[in-house]
């Protein structure tokens, strides 16, 4: 075929019924490339090809209201699936790419690749063993790929690899999209160097626990995470932007709402929200922290969201009674017998018919009525991690203890009071009265702080809250006396400036009022000293 030809498949409209066309394939290296392809109203259907039921190659085709199922979606087949777009420009184009199509039970799904302005809507992908919908480039790196794509009020069920996968490309766009279970990643980026946007979706049962695809191909887990962002060094431009995406969580193996690779920058904007009880907690990776842009801006960047379920049930009892009386009835017949003689002999007979009956009948109906109302608590969080610097200052009463039996002692309750910290002993000083303490350490809080102070505070309050902590180190506590100081710049600027902050102290002893327990067993009767001197800045 030539390149202008247009080509137009679809059923009759007198046709009310299914029209089903068997083994159907169009493949650019028999069918030609260029022109127009238009295919509507179709069910294309096979039991046995282990290819694409339609590959194309600078043919612009538009898709509707088709179902596509069984291409390679048979055990290990991976020659193949729905479909496979390449090398085409949309941007001219009114009608959508694809739109009501129905992709199941096949290989992959909705595969566009190297292509400008590709629009997919309201498509469906189903019980496929690879990726559902993606933009793919060539050379599977960012110097190709799909322009202004955009994937609109899609549905990803059960992919066997990710629901929706963007690699390489520019300006990309997911909105309004499900995706409800997949073998790996929910959402995939892979290799770009420029903006793909997700934007009010919804991820829920991604990443589940199997180890291989339903093809047997390696999973693309990234980390157990619902959504997944990787790229090579020199991709420094990658952006990926998150706008009111819900995150329900994943499957058993899910653990992380999103793992991200420097240098792609990550930012999440206004309305995202993850059921914090589907993941770990915090749901990312500390140590990528800084590549997240939403992490350190001003808007918070993620709400954890919680359901609270209360039950009223109402009970209304209805008491009908019912009463039958018979009344007593006296009948009473006299009989009179006259004979001529002139005796009168009078005979009465008197019948008495007496009959009482009283029924009572209680009917009791008891009507339930149950009101279940689900109230979603949405609280935001924000996760910062900071280097920490900690002179733990004992008093005489350790001086029993070596520097070996005291960092577990100090080291296991650091982590108590932060479980995502990685804080540890570096040296003692002083004749052992002074350990010194360095590491990092993930501190949760409602909202990202202006500056430090705001930081320090938190800080202070979760090791007030972990005062009274017992379990492995025992119940003696330590008593903090000195001061806690942090210097340094806002949270997520590269800025400093010399402002000390001191931690405020509730009491008048001018002794910071937190704790720490030490072990038990360990001779020490009275309790002992610690002074605190932190020093707190980010990562970045």
């Amino acid at each position: 075929m030539g390149n202008d030809f247009t080509l137009t498949i679809q059923k009759d409209a007198s046709v009310s019924g299914e029209v089903v066309w068997t083994d159907f394939q169009f493949h650019y290296s028999s069918q030609g490339t260029g022109g127009v392809l238009i295919v509507d109203g179709l069910t294309l259907s096979t039991d046995s090809v282990d290819g694409y039921a339609l590959y194309s190659k600078a043919t612009r085709v538009h898709l509707s209201n088709l179902v596509i199922e069984g291409y390679s979606g048979r055990g290990t087949e991976t020659a193949g699936g729905a479909l496979r777009i390449r090398a085409t420009d949309y941007c001219s184009a009114t009608a959508p790419t694809a739109v009501n199509v129905t992709a199941q039970n096949n290989c992959r799904g909705f595969r566009i690749q190297d292509t400008q302005c590709p629009r997919v809507v309201s498509c469906r992908a189903e019980n496929n063993t690879d990726n559902s919908f993606y933009f793919a480039s060539g050379s599977y790196k960012s110097d190709a790929g799909c322009a202004d794509g955009v994937f609109e009020d899609c549905v990803a069920v059960n992919s066997g690899q990710s629901g929706f996968m963007f690699i390489g490309g520019t300006n990309q766009t997911m909105t309004g999209c499900t995706v409800d279970g997949s073998v790996g990643a929910g959402i995939v980026v892979w290799n770009t160097n420029d903006t793909v946007r997700i934007e009010d979706s919804v991820v829920s049962g991604a990443n589940t626990d199997a180890t291989q695809t339903p093809y047997g191909g390696a999973v693309e887990e990234h980390n157990d995470a619902s959504l997944g962002i990787a790229v090579e060094t020199a991709d420094t431009g990658a952006t990926v932007l998150v706008a009111g995406t819900r995150f329900n969580g994943g499957g058993s193996g899910s653990k992380l709402v999103f793992s991200n690779d420097c240098p792609a920058s990550l930012a999440f904007s206004s309305g995202n929200i993850y059921d914090d009880g589907n993941y770990q907690s915090p749901p990312w990776d500390t140590s990528k922290l800084a590549c997240v842009d939403g992490h350190d801006s001003a808007t918070s960047l993620l709400s954890i969201t919680d359901s609270t379920t209360s039950t009223t049930t109402t009970t209304v009892t209805t008491t009908t009674t019912v009463t039958t009386t018979t009344t007593t009835t006296t009948i009473t017949t006299t009989t009179t017998t006259v004979t001529t003689t002139t005796t009168v002999t009078t005979t009465t007979t008197t019948t008495t018919i007496t009959t009482t009956t009283t029924t009572t009948t209680t009917t009791t109906t008891t009507v339930t009525t149950t009101t279940t109302t689900t109230t979603a608590t949405t609280t935001t969080l924000f996760s910062a991690e900071y280097d920490i610097s900690l002179d733990i200052v004992l008093d005489a009463d350790f001086s029993s203890l070596n520097e070996t039996e005291l960092t577990p002692l100090i080291e296991t309750w650091l982590k108590g009071a932060f479980p995502n910290s990685n804080l540890t002993v570096v040296g003692y000083r002083d004749g052992s009265i002074i350990a010194d303490v360095d590491g990092t350490a993930v501190v949760d809080m409602a909202s990202e702080p202006s500056d430090f102070d705001a930081a320090e505070s938190v800080i202070d309050a979760t090791l007030d809250a972990h005062k009274n902590a017992t379990g492995t180190i025992g119940a003696t506590p330590i008593q903090n006396v000195g001061s806690v100081t942090v210097t340094g710049g806002a949270v997520g600027t590269t800025t400093t400036t010399t402002t000390e902050y001191t931690v405020p102290d509730n009491d008048s002893d001018d002794v910071p009022s937190w704790v720490i327990p030490v072990g038990v067993g360990v001779g020490v009767g009275v309790p002992a000293i610690i002074g605190a001197i932190c020093v707190y800045k980010t990562t970045r």
